[in-house]
């Protein structure tokens, strides 16, 4: 089994390999590495979701967890997992492509300031390791069961693998994967669901079990508490809510989910994916359903088991009691493929916030496209490592969900939604819920668990009621945002920072030279309901040599009150609309003395971009270079 099992998975290797060799020809930008361009299509976006949110520790762990406590058990992964794929949907998509950002870190740098940045990607990138730890936990008992291996240099190896193919092509390679990947977990779910049915089917009908002959396999009996198998609410109506709070706030304002509306070609495709997505994860988690009830008859009831027995590793006794041996190197073939989809994505997301809000907005913001997507590289190696090593500390699959979601939670929750909803939420309120929410979660949840603190009730409703009430209280006693903090997250700023530059008299009208340079030199690319359109521009006897000199530069052109800097010096936004993504964008080209100037209008306001282009060209030549020098 085992020597099958590493040929069809050195196969399977080879196919990912492939595809991340092809997909690495395609990157040539962070925009490209991490965000496929932004074009994806709904089913796409669905396959990416459903895959993402639905690994190989969500798969024998809600089976495990089923199994022993009941339909109630729902809520530790599956109910809060779809219906907050689903919410994201429903209630964040229309606003937050809105917003042109590759990370959430840079989205409320964008609405609050830049000393939020860092607090956000540090918080996501503990929360994601933990959601890795997951699957390295998962893919442990894989190799400790089937494979005769040390469960943990078996997962190491895994882990290594999936380093090598999203290395190469970064999202473009996590997006094609997924959708293999889903599909390999599909049919792992449907084959070792429909054999425990069908067999424990005909081990009650030949009388060798505890019902009766001819009685349905789906009359499991109560629980020892007296409480039906069947009641999703079986916790009780105070632990449902306490599982409800710990996971759904989180998922629902979480990095990767909301990525993949960003990458989405219009705002109908990532809604549509969006939907079909937790319909693919709720699928999928119906198998989980069926093999625990499955196992009730085939291997008995839980209280037929050891004590010391880990209903996490159900799963895996119920395919050594059902399945031929055959089949079983092909099983854990989409196991592992389950788990490397689950591992890249949480890999990917919190290395951007590495890259991207940490690297280059602090350490090297003049660096290159083309350093940034090596940097990039290396960031994911650095997310995988505090995986493995959150995987090694963690106990058991439900301890790092549950740790990671509370914390998320805790958080990031309050701040990310009250930057779309709030006007009056502020850089204060929001550091503040940040710091005293995550920290009360983390001193009280590791006093529980080393000092047997006895708390009146869980670490996760107290770190969230902190986090609201720092934020209220920290943004009421504090100075109101400013306009250029509410500009791209409400229509009503945005028209009144219009307004304001062009009662001060800024020019807004286009020079025949720069209408006819930008119809000469543009590039036009049709992304769904918008295109985007690029336009490169040589800065005369301009050398940006430094960060210092194109910072320099940049304040120049922000004397002209209808640019805005909204998230670093590397990109500068000229606001001539109130949607963000039609409006122009300023950012450094590839040569000493190049800028490249880009927007992503809709089709109808595609006019107006272009002169909004072309007013920009004027805007930077009107700028005298050797005056930048002199300041």
């Amino acid at each position: 089994m085992s020597i099958a099992s590493s040929i069809l998975f050195a196969i399977y290797l080879a196919i990912l390999v492939f595809i991340g060799l092809r997909q690495a020809k395609k990157v040539n930008s962070m925009e490209s590495y991490w965000m496929v361009n932004r074009n994806l299509s709904w089913w796409r976006i669905a396959f990416c979701l459903a895959a993402s949110w639905f690994g190989l520790s969500s798969f024998t762990g809600q089976a495990g967890w089923l199994y022993g406590e009941g339909m109630g058990a729902l809520f530790y992964l599956a109910i809060p997992n779809f219906a907050a794929i689903a919410l994201v949907g429903l209630v964040f998509t229309k606003r937050i492509r809105r917003i042109p950002a590759i990370s959430q870190p840079e989205f409320l740098e964008m609405r609050y300031s830049a000393a939020v940045r860092p607090w956000l990607a540090l918080i996501i990138l503990i929360a994601f390791a933990g959601y890795s730890a997951m699957e390295f936990i998962a893919l442990k008992y894989v190799f400790e069961v089937f494979m005769g291996w040390p469960g943990w240099i078996g997962a190491l190896v895994i882990v290594l693998i999936t380093l090598l193919y999203v290395n190469m092509g970064g999202m473009n390679t996590v997006v094609l994967t997924e959708i293999i990947q889903y599909g390999l977990l599909f049919i792992v779910g449907a084959i070792v669901s429909i054999v425990a049915i069908v067999k424990g089917t005909a081990i009650i009908n030949a009388g060798a079990s505890i019902w009766p002959a001819g009685t349905s396999i789906f009359a499991i009996p109560t629980l020892n508490n007296g409480v039906s198998w069947y009641n999703v609410f079986g916790f009780g109506l105070g632990m449902t809510v306490l599982l409800i709070l710990a996971y759904w706030p989180a998922w629902s304002t979480e990095q990767s989910p909301w990525q993949r509306m960003w990458m989405a070609k219009d705002t109908k495709n990532a809604y549509k994916g969006a939907l079909a997505g937790a319909g693919l994860n709720a699928i999928v988690y119906i198998f989980t359903i069926l093999m625990a009830i499955g196992a009730w008859v085939i291997l008995g009831p839980p209280s037929a088991q050891a004590a010391d027995f880990n209903i996490e590793l159900i799963v895996y006794e119920l395919m050594k009691s059902v399945l031929p041996l055959w089949i079983i190197p092909i099983i854990i073939v989409g196991f592992m493929a389950a788990a490397m989809s689950n591992i890249s994505n949480f890999t990917t997301s919190s290395a951007s916030n590495l890259a991207k809000d940490i690297y280059q907005r602090y350490l090297r913001p003049n660096a290159s496209q083309k350093e940034m997507v090596w940097v990039s590289r290396g960031c994911i190696a650095v997310a995988l490592a505090l995986g493995v090593l959150a995987g090694l500390v963690m106990p058991s699959i439900l301890d790092a969900v549950f740790t990671a979601a509370s914390l998320a939670t805790c958080g990031y929750f309050v701040p990310i939604v009250g930057a779309l909803y709030w006007r009056r939420g502020n850089n204060t309120g929001a550091i503040a819920a940040f710091i005293l929410g995550s920290a009360s979660y983390l001193i009280l949840a590791l006093g529980q668990m080393f000092g047997d603190w006895e708390l009146f009730t869980d670490p996760v409703l107290i770190g969230i009621a902190v986090s609201l009430l720092a934020y209220i209280i920290g943004s009421l006693i504090t100075a109101p945002p400013t306009k250029a903090q509410l500009v791209g997250f409400f229509e009503k700023d945005a028209q009144s920072f219009i307004e304001d530059w062009q009662s001060a008299g800024v020019k807004n009208t286009a020079s025949s030279q720069s209408l006819a340079y930008v119809d000469k030199n543009l590039e036009s690319t049709l992304q769904g309901e918008r295109n985007l359109i690029v336009c490169k521009l040589t800065v005369e006897n301009a050398a940006f040599e430094t960060s210092e000199i194109w910072r320099k530069y940049i304040d120049m052109l922000l004397k002209n009150q209808s640019w805005l800097y909204m998230s670093g010096y590397d990109v500068l936004y000229k606001i001539t609309l109130c949607d963000m993504l039609g409006n122009v964008r300023l950012a450094r080209g590839e040569s000493q003395n190049d800028i490249v100037l880009y927007c992503e209008p809709l089709h109808q306001d595609l006019a107006a971009a272009k002169k909004s282009l072309a007013i920009a060209i004027d805007d930077i030549r009107a700028l005298d270079f050797k005056l930048v020098l002199a300041n």
